[in-house]
């Protein structure tokens, strides 16, 4: 067995722009069938069995998957809005453990900006950490930065902003209003670390912002304290007591016409894979297909030389080597050739995986983990191995019935 492996490694030398494209076709085929499957992983296990540290969210009337991803992900337009008076029903229900107001509709240069208590920051051990820095004052203009938002835009504590109108980013429509960063969220690798927050009072003093809490337009003025009644928000992050209760509060408000309960958040997002999963089913088909065929190049590869040694083969057999050496010397060859594409698809994978990472953190703020381990890592290469030998065989049984004296004519 080693003399034929000396042999393959011998052929696929004086081959070498052969072995070295279809071990390259290995390689990118191998790669990506991994990368697709792992980002499926991923980006599920991030987006659903990820611990988002709420149970619920209460929030205007409509989709409830436009509110988790408006108030979670922070990824939407907001549904609207819905009075104070909710959230502190809420916050009063002996039902409920924890409840968090945000309010959206700014931005600074593209980033969201959320109006919300402290309390999100502290409560129990879903709060989010500081790095730099201490939480904000409720009744001043004060923010707290996301790790992604400090990163891309250079923010640091001590700095100064003003906001901009709408969730898009616009130069025309910067408010007045300027805000002091005090300080630097620690990265939590979740589209939290994409948000500017400030405080839910400081929100509702923003120039332009009009609050219909009451039904009735009310504008606010810097200088005076805004009624409760006049209030409202665009959602409320809600922890419950038990799931039984959840249940018993979340048929209430869904049966009204004023708020909408998506709970749990995390089929709620189920859903939403359940919807676009035939994405993912498409390309994972696709890389099975690339994946026969890099086998087929293989196979290509492989049997276009046989012509060319059908004379050594010849050679081999007058000198007692047995047609099983023939084999395993096809096979062998196979397997480097498989071999070197397996160890260069871990390359393309972790090339593909981190360009894809990059741009999923700076969308959603959520990280693809490269060396996150996952079964199909060991899995994909042993299929494309095993591919590669089968397919291999086909040339082995050509090489298996070489005739000895037809192949030792001279050639002259």
């Amino acid at each position: 067995m080693i003399g034929s492996a000396f042999i393959a490694i011998r052929s696929l030398k004086c081959n070498a722009l052969s072995t070295l494209i279809t071990s390259f076709s290995i390689a990118l085929a191998c790669g990506l069938m991994m990368a697709v499957h792992a980002f499926k992983k991923q980006a599920h296990d991030a987006f659903i069995m990820k611990d988002l540290g709420y149970d619920a969210v209460v929030g205007a009337k409509g989709s409830q998957l436009q509110l988790v991803l408006n108030s979670i992900y922070h990824l939407d337009q907001s549904p609207g809005n819905i009075p104070w008076a909710i959230y502190e029903s809420l916050k009063q229900n002996k039902m409920v453990s924890n409840a968090i107001p945000m309010a959206v509709g700014d931005n600074y240069f593209g980033y969201r900006i959320v109006g919300t208590t402290s309390e999100i920051f502290t409560h129990d051990e879903n709060g989010m950490p500081i790095s730099k820095g201490k939480i904000f004052d409720e009744s001043k203009n004060q923010a707290l930065v996301g790790s992604i938002v400090a990163e891309k835009t250079g923010l640091k504590v001590g700095d100064k902003i003003k906001p901009y109108h709408g969730l898009n980013f616009n130069p025309e429509e910067m408010h007045d209003n300027e805000f002091e960063i005090v300080g630097i969220l620690e990265n939590t690798n979740t589209p939290n670390d994409r948000v500017i927050w400030i405080p839910i009072n400081s929100f509702y003093h923003l120039g332009g912002h009009v609050l219909r809490g009451s039904g009735e337009d009310f504008e606010a003025n810097s200088k005076k304290e805004i009624p409760d009644e006049h209030k409202e928000v665009s959602a409320v992050l809600v922890e419950f007591r038990s799931p039984l209760m959840a249940h018993r509060i979340a048929a209430q408000i869904n049966q009204g016409d004023q708020a909408t309960v998506a709970y749990p958040v995390a089929t709620v997002m189920l859903d939403l894979f359940d919807k676009v999963g035939w994405v993912h089913k498409v390309l994972e088909m696709i890389s099975w297909l690339i994946m026969l065929v890099a086998a087929a190049t293989v196979l290509v590869s492989i049997y276009n030389t046989l012509n060319d040694r059908r004379r050594e083969f010849a050679i081999l057999r007058s000198l007692g080597a047995p047609r099983s050496n023939l084999i395993n010397i096809i096979l062998s060859q196979a397997l480097i050739l498989a071999i070197l594409g397996v160890l260069g698809s871990f390359v393309i994978y972790g090339i593909i995986l981190s360009i894809a990472g990059q741009i999923i953190r700076a969308q959603t703020g959520v990280l693809l983990e490269v060396f996150n381990y996952s079964h199909i890592l060991w899995l994909g290469p042993s299929i494309m191995i095993l591919m590669s030998l089968l397919v291999a065989i086909i040339p082995s049984l050509k090489a298996y019935k070489t005739d000895v004296a037809e192949n030792l004519k001279p050639t002259s």
